[in-house]
Protein backbone atom coordinates (compact mmCIF):
# COMPACT_ATOMS: atom_id res chain seq x y z
CA UNK A 1 0.00 0.00 0.00
CA UNK A 2 3.25 2.55 0.82
CA UNK A 3 5.22 2.05 -1.99
CA UNK A 4 1.66 2.63 -4.62
CA UNK A 5 1.55 6.26 -3.14
CA UNK A 6 2.71 9.39 -4.31
CA UNK A 7 1.73 11.25 -1.49
CA UNK A 8 2.24 10.81 2.04
CA UNK A 9 -1.30 12.47 3.11
CA UNK A 10 -3.21 9.70 0.93
CA UNK A 11 -0.84 6.85 3.29
CA UNK A 12 -2.51 8.95 6.25
CA UNK A 13 -5.94 8.96 4.64
CA UNK A 14 -5.83 5.30 3.85
CA UNK A 15 -4.45 4.00 7.32
CA UNK A 16 -6.90 6.13 8.72
CA UNK A 17 -9.58 4.17 6.79
CA UNK A 18 -8.28 0.71 7.61
CA UNK A 19 -8.68 1.55 10.89
CA UNK A 20 -12.16 3.29 11.33
CA UNK A 21 -13.40 -0.29 8.99
CA UNK A 22 -12.02 -2.19 11.86
CA UNK A 23 -13.84 -0.29 14.43
CA UNK A 24 -16.50 2.16 13.13
CA UNK A 25 -16.27 4.21 16.48
CA UNK A 26 -12.64 5.12 15.46
CA UNK A 27 -12.17 9.08 15.03
CA UNK A 28 -9.97 11.01 13.27
CA UNK A 29 -9.16 12.38 16.93
CA UNK A 30 -8.21 8.54 18.26
CA UNK A 31 -5.65 8.36 15.17
CA UNK A 32 -4.53 11.88 16.20
CA UNK A 33 -3.90 10.59 19.64
CA UNK A 34 -2.27 7.64 18.13
CA UNK A 35 0.16 9.26 16.47
CA UNK A 36 0.84 11.48 18.84
CA UNK A 37 -0.41 14.45 16.95
CA UNK A 38 -2.97 17.27 17.60
CA UNK A 39 -6.27 16.19 16.10
CA UNK A 40 -6.51 19.78 14.27
CA UNK A 41 -2.63 19.55 13.11
CA UNK A 42 -3.87 15.93 11.89
CA UNK A 43 -6.33 17.54 9.86
CA UNK A 44 -4.68 20.16 8.51
CA UNK A 45 -2.20 17.91 7.00
CA UNK A 46 -4.57 15.47 5.78
CA UNK A 47 -6.44 17.88 3.70
CA UNK A 48 -3.30 19.84 2.32
CA UNK A 49 -3.31 22.88 4.79
CA UNK A 50 -0.02 22.34 6.51
CA UNK A 51 2.85 19.32 6.06
CA UNK A 52 4.53 17.45 8.15
CA UNK A 53 8.33 18.78 9.40
CA UNK A 54 10.70 16.23 8.88
CA UNK A 55 11.33 15.22 12.19
CA UNK A 56 7.29 14.49 12.73
CA UNK A 57 7.09 12.85 9.63
CA UNK A 58 9.72 9.97 11.31
CA UNK A 59 7.83 9.70 14.17
CA UNK A 60 4.61 9.44 12.29
CA UNK A 61 5.91 6.65 9.94
CA UNK A 62 7.12 4.48 13.29
CA UNK A 63 3.47 4.83 15.13
CA UNK A 64 2.19 3.66 11.60
CA UNK A 65 3.78 0.77 11.99
CA UNK A 66 5.59 1.19 8.94
CA UNK A 67 8.83 -1.17 8.40
CA UNK A 68 11.92 0.67 7.83
CA UNK A 69 11.89 1.07 4.24
CA UNK A 70 8.20 2.31 4.39
CA UNK A 71 9.36 4.96 6.64
CA UNK A 72 11.88 5.80 4.44
CA UNK A 73 9.75 6.34 1.58
CA UNK A 74 7.13 8.19 3.71
CA UNK A 75 10.02 10.57 5.11
CA UNK A 76 10.67 10.70 1.30
CA UNK A 77 7.46 12.51 0.06
CA UNK A 78 7.40 14.45 3.34
CA UNK A 79 10.58 15.69 2.46
CA UNK A 80 10.18 16.31 -1.48
CA UNK A 81 7.28 18.23 -1.17
CA UNK A 82 7.65 21.35 -2.63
Amino acid sequence: MVFDQIDYRNILRLTFGMRQKRNARYSLRAFARDLQVSPSRLSEVINGGHKLSPGTARDVAKKLGLSDSEQNYFSDLVESEA
